[in-house]
């Protein structure tokens, strides 16, 4: 009798456990699956990884057209990227990684100039294609990055504060009208929208 109350017991405990939220998630595995999104711009599925917060403070059409982290962090495919640690404290996380990126600026000086100044001397076809051949077309560089994440009452989640992403982008588009207002009015056209 004894033994069946214990085994009784051991099942209520794994049912309890398994029905109240409780997660198997870690912070570094949440902190990977959301950047093997990032880089296979898999959007939906990085959103969904997200925040409460973060998806209260942008939508998800506002997500999946810009690139909050900064340009680069998506749809690359040579990107990657090694969490080097993770910082738990309570019910927070911050993940420190290295990660590849593109390098637009070595891109222009390193291949468009040199390669668009060496096709326009290319005599032939076959000399173009030695060219394109020689160059290497995707350049990256190490990006050091601090992600931070939160537990919620649905697991561990990545929290990058887009609020104030959504107060910087709300300023910049307040600025962007009245400049555009300012330069209306300068011409001495009406003032476009409300005032």
């Amino acid at each position: 009798m004894n033994r069946l109350k214990v085994v009784s017991g051991v099942a209520t405990f794994v049912l309890i456990l398994a029905t109240s939220g409780c997660s198997s998630e870690s912070p570094e595995s949440v902190l990977t699956a959301f950047m093997d999104a990032l880089i296979a711009n898999d959007v939906q599925a990085a959103y969904s990884l997200l925040s409460d917060e973060d998806r209260a403070a942008m939508s998800w059409s506002e997500w999946a057209n810009s690139e909050p982290m900064g340009s680069g962090w998506r749809g690359i495919g040579s990107q990657s990227f090694d969490i080097s640690r993770i910082e738990q404290v309570g019910d927070t996380a911050e993940g420190i990684l290295q990660i590849e990126v593109f390098d637009g600026e070595a891109y222009l000086v390193n291949f468009f100039i040199p390669v668009e100044e060496a096709l326009n001397a290319a005599v032939t076809a076959a000399d173009s294609m030695a060219v394109l051949a020689t160059w290497d077309m995707t350049p990256t560089v190490m990006r050091t990055e601090n992600v931070h994440l939160m537990r919620e009452a649905s697991g561990w989640r990545v929290h990058l504060n887009l609020t104030l992403v959504a107060l910087e982008r709300d300023r910049n588009e307040a600025r962007d009208l009245e400049i555009l207002r300012a330069g209306l009015a300068a011409l001495g056209n009406s003032t476009p929208g409300p005032n």
